[in-house]
C-alpha cells in the first residue's frame, strides 16, 4: 500500500489532529523546513549534539530547542505537546546520523509513543505494519521475532512501503512496527516523540503494551517519573489479563529462540553503524 502524502502547508494542525493523529493513521508531510541546508551537515550535527551523556541506542537525545533556535520544531508537534493530552520526556528530540545500508531490525517504538520523523539529509526506505495486524514479538519486548530482511505479505498484514526524501516527515503512530534502510552515503534525521495520556486499547499491540506494563507493575514498584502515565495505561487492565499476557508472551519464546542467532548480530550491526558517519 502507498502511504498518503500531503504538503504541510496544505493541512492545518486541527485537520491533522482530527484525521490522522486521533485515528493513529500514518501520513507523510512534505515541505517541512526544520534546519537550513547550509547547516545540515555532519560537522554541524556533531558540534551540536555529540555529547556522550546524550547518547542512546543508536541516536542522540536532546531537549526541545526554543523558537529562536537554528532547529525549528514543527508547529504541529508543539501544538500537541502543549495540549495537555500528551506527555514528552525531558529529551523528546532524537537525532540520527547513519551511513548507507544501515538497517533497523523490525520493531515498534516502546511506551506507546507517536513519532514525527523528519528526513534532513539522504533518503530512507520504510516498511511499516499496522498494530491491528501485528508481526510476532520477542517476549516482553518491542522487537519483532522476524529476520532483518523480512518483507511483509501485504495479503496478510496492513503494510505501507515508502521512501522519505529531504523535507519529508513521516508521522508514525504508536504501535506501528517498522524497519528502515538508509539509501545514501549520509542520512540525517530528526525525530520528535509524544506519549499520549490515554492508551489505545482497540489495537492488538496497544492492548499488549498495557498488559505488559500491568504485568511488570505486579512485581516492580512503578512509582516515580511517568507514574501518572503508567497509571492511565493500566487502570483498565486486570491482574488476570496481565497473567494471561505472560502466557501469550511465553508462547512466542520458541520462535524467538529460533530467530535469536540472526537477531542479535543484526542489532549489534545496526548500533555499531549508527552515529559513525
Amino acid at each position: 500500500m502507498k502511504i498518503e502524502r500531503k504538503s504541510i502547508s496544505s493541512i492545518s494542525d486541527e485537520s491533522f489532529i482530527e484525521n490522522y493523529y486521533q485515528l493513529d493513521t500514518p501520513i507523510i508531510l512534505t515541505g517541512v523546513q526544520s534546519l537550513s541546508q547550509e547547516l545540515c551537515t555532519p560537522e554541524y550535527i556533531k558540534n551540536r549534539f555529540w555529547k556522550e551523556s546524550q547518547k542512546k541506542f543508536g541516536w542522540y537525545a536532546a531537549a526541545l530547542p526554543d523558537e529562536n533556535d537554528d532547529i525549528k520544531v514543527p508547529s504541529i508537534f508543539r501544538t500537541l505537546s502543549e495540549s495537555g493530552q500528551n506527555k514528552t520526556s525531558d529529551a523528546p528530540m532524537r537525532l540520527w546520523v547513519q551511513p548507507k545500508g544501515n538497517k533497523t531490525p523490525w520493531h515498534y517504538d516502546a511506551g506507546g509513543c507517536h513519532g514525527f520523523n523528519l528526513q534532513l539529509e539522504g533518503r530512507k526506505h520504510w516498511f511499516i505494519v499496522s498494530p491491528d495486524t501485528p508481526l510476532p514479538q520477542v517476549p516482553m519486548m518491542n522487537i519483532n521475532a522476524v529476520n532483518i530482511d523480512f518483507v511483509p505479505d501485504q495479503n496478510k498484514v496492513t503494510c505501507y512501503e515508502c521512501i522519505t526524501q529531504p523535507g519529508e516527515m513521516i508521522f508514525l503512530p504508536r504501535g506501528w512496527a517498522h524497519t528502515v534502510e538508509c539509501l545514501e552515503e549520509v542520512n540525517i534525521n530528526l525525530n520528535w516523540l509524544l506519549y499520549p495520556m490515554q492508551p489505545n486499547l482497540d489495537t492488538v499491540i496497544g492492548r499488549r503494551e498495557c498488559e505488559v506494563i500491568k504485568l511488570i507493575s505486579l512485581f516492580v514498584n512503578t512509582e516515580g517519573e511517568g507514574h501518572e502515565l503508567t497509571n492511565n495505561y493500566i487502570k483498565n487492565i486486570s491482574s488476570s489479563a496481565a497473567i494471561l499476557r505472560l502466557g501469550k508472551e511465553l508462547l512466542n519464546l520458541p520462535k524467538t529462540l529460533y530467530r535469536t542467532p540472526k537477531l542479535i548480530p543484526a542489532i549489534k550491526k545496526y548500533l555499531g553503524n549508527s552515529l559513525n558517519t
